[in-house]
C-alpha cells in the first residue's frame, strides 16, 4: 500500500528518469549519430558531456525539488 509521500516520490523519480532518457536520446543523436555500441572517441565523449551539461542547465526539472534534496550548505574547499 502506497502512502501519498511514496506516490509523490515515485512520480518525481519517474519524471527525473524520463528527463534523463530524453536528454540521453537528444545527446546521442547530436554527438554520436552513428553509434553502434562501440567505444566512444574522446571527441564524442566531450561532445556528450558538454551536451549533458547544457541540457541539465536548460531542463532544471524543478528547482525547488532540487533545492530540497541539497539542503546542506556548500563549503568551499581550500587547496592551500
Amino acid at each position: 500500500m502506497n502512502t501519498k509521500s511514496q506516490t509523490e516520490s515515485l512520480k518525481m523519480h519517474q519524471l527525473i528518469t524520463n528527463n534523463l532518457v530524453s536528454i540521453t536520446t537528444h545527446c546521442m543523436a547530436e554527438c554520436i549519430p552513428s553509434f553502434k555500441g562501440k567505444d566512444l572517441s574522446p571527441i564524442e565523449q566531450m561532445c556528450a558531456i558538454e551536451c549533458y551539461a547544457r541540457q541539465l542547465n536548460i531542463k532544471n526539472i524543478n528547482q525547488s525539488s532540487l533545492q530540497a534534496i541539497d539542503t546542506q550548505p556548500q563549503q568551499e574547499e581550500s587547496y592551500y
